[in-house]
This record gives C-alpha cells, sequence and structure tokens, in this order.
C-alpha cells in the first residue's frame, strides 16, 4: 500500500506535466522522446486512474487532502480525466491525440490539472528537499 506523501507528490508531478504548455503534444503527436513515460493518452490514463488508482485513493486519503486544502482539486481532476478516458475509449476520432489534446474535454483535464498545481501544498514540495 502507498503512502499519501509519494501518491500525493506523483499526482502533483503527473498535473505539472498535464499543464504544462506543449509537453503532451510534443511526446504524442512529435513522438519527442524523454519528456515522459506516458507515450499515448491511454498510457497516461493508466498510470493515474490505474497505477495511482486516483479515484480510490483520493477517498481513501481524503482527511489528508482536505487538511491540506486538496480535496476538492484532486476530485475535480479525478473526474476530468474519467471523463477524457471515456471520451478516447468511446470515439475513435479521439484515437488520434492531437484531436484529443484540442478537445474541450481536455482542456477541462488541464485546468483541473493546473488547480492541483496551484496548490499550497504542492508548491511547498518544491521547497521541500526530497525525503
Amino acid at each position: 500500500m502507498v503512502d499519501f506523501r509519494y501518491w500525493f507528490d506523483n499526482v502533483v508531478g503527473s498535473s505539472q506535466l498535464i499543464a504544462s504548455e506543449g509537453a503532451l503534444r510534443r511526446k504524442w503527436v512529435q513522438k519527442e522522446t524523454g519528456i515522459t513515460s506516458a507515450y499515448d493518452p491511454d498510457e497516461l490514463f493508466e498510470q493515474l486512474l490505474g497505477d495511482l488508482r486516483l479515484k480510490d485513493e483520493v477517498q481513501r486519503f481524503k482527511d489528508d487532502l482536505i487538511q491540506l486544502g486538496a480535496f476538492d482539486a484532486l476530485n475535480a481532476l479525478t473526474s476530468a480525466l474519467i471523463e477524457a478516458e471515456g471520451l478516447v475509449r468511446g470515439d475513435a476520432r479521439f484515437a488520434d491525440p492531437q484531436t484529443l489534446l484540442t478537445s474541450p474535454e481536455w482542456a477541462a483535464v488541464r485546468h483541473a490539472a493546473g488547480g492541483v498545481i496551484r496548490l499550497p501544498a504542492a508548491k511547498a514540495l518544491k521547497q521541500e528537499p526530497p525525503a
């Protein structure tokens, strides 16, 4: 079972990637190497919703997230990711990452990820040395 700090650090790091201007476009559309191990949208969804179990862990860590003032932001990110994943899995047009990256649903994911990285708790991670 993963501890809160490790999990939260990974969610913030993923949120930074999602919110960054153009990083995923360079990886998924232009096939640039070295940016992330999430080589396509399905892999990103798997990392966040599968490996990090975002939906379940937001509920498990609810008290910790509330204390940090982060529960609403992570809940919003989870909802936006689930909606975007459904779009990708349910509509063949979104098999093309470019189509996903220009969709209103992806804009909602980026907006939610921006909300996570603007949290005081997320900003504090940048200032603390790794444990």
